[in-house]
């Protein structure tokens, strides 16, 4: 009788949130739309507007995933989403009056 290797375990996967749906994959439709709703900064304001749309975004979720009521978590998302869009034009006053003068 030849002895056989110990089966290998099954391999996990490198990053659980991806294996669960990712960091968008258990919302509903609306917080899917304001989750990403600051990336919409990338068209106005360039690399600048998108990664301020990106940090947005992914702030965006975090307060999806939280435990709060409907109407606090939709004002809560779309205050972060203008508070985005305030500091992208504000970034965007700043450069450009320093290549004016």
């Amino acid at each position: 009788m030849t002895k056989q290797p110990p089966k290998q375990p099954p391999i996990p996967p490198l990053n659980a949130t991806i294996a669960k749906g990712g960091r968008f994959g258990d919302l509903r439709g609306w917080q899917l739309v304001l989750t990403l709703l600051p990336l919409a900064l990338l068209f106005l304001g360039g690399a600048i507007g998108g990664a301020i749309g990106a940090l947005g975004s992914l702030s965006n979720a975090a307060i999806a995933k939280k435990k709060l009521s409907t109407p606090i978590t939709a004002l809560a998302m779309l205050g972060v989403t203008l508070a985005c869009a305030i500091v992208a034009f504000a970034a965007a006053a700043l450069i450009a009056g320093a290549f004016t003068e």
